[in-house]
């Protein structure tokens, strides 16, 4: 979690810089940005970061092979509960389970994403 955490930051950050230099590219042409509608560009921002997590999770462990970039370092990968590959629903589902404090269920036998899915994550094979 850890790893993908900190791409996803990564992502963000590249994102951030994007645009930025978009808002000062049109400051120089005319007038500076200025947020007078009480918060849009947060509330894009917001949107944008929800987008590009579930966009990672749901691409990378579809096209990975059930992988993200964290799995593949610590050498798990997300099956299904009959030990079949993920599907991009499955993938994409997984990512929509947005629970508070989800994480800490990771604590227990299985995480309540991979309950609500019927996913398993598993030690890959080699």
């Amino acid at each position: 979690m850890l790893i993908d955490t900190l791409a996803l930051y990564a992502v963000m950050f590249i994102l951030g810089i994007f645009l930025g230099l978009m808002l000062a590219a049109s400051a120089i042409d005319g007038e500076p940005y200025t947020d007078e509608s009480g918060g849009s560009l947060q509330l894009l921002l917001l949107f944008a970061w929800f987008f590009i997590i579930l966009g990672y999770y749901s691409i990378f462990e579809f096209a990975s092979n059930g992988r993200t970039l964290g799995k593949m370092a610590t050498g798990t990968v997300v099956v299904r509960e009959d030990g079949a590959k993920i599907t991009f629903k499955d993938a994409f589902l997984r990512s929509l389970c947005l629970i508070p404090f989800e994480a800490l269920s990771a604590f227990g036998y299985r995480p309540w994403h991979d309950s609500l899915t019927n996913t398993l994550v598993v030690k890959k094979n080699k």
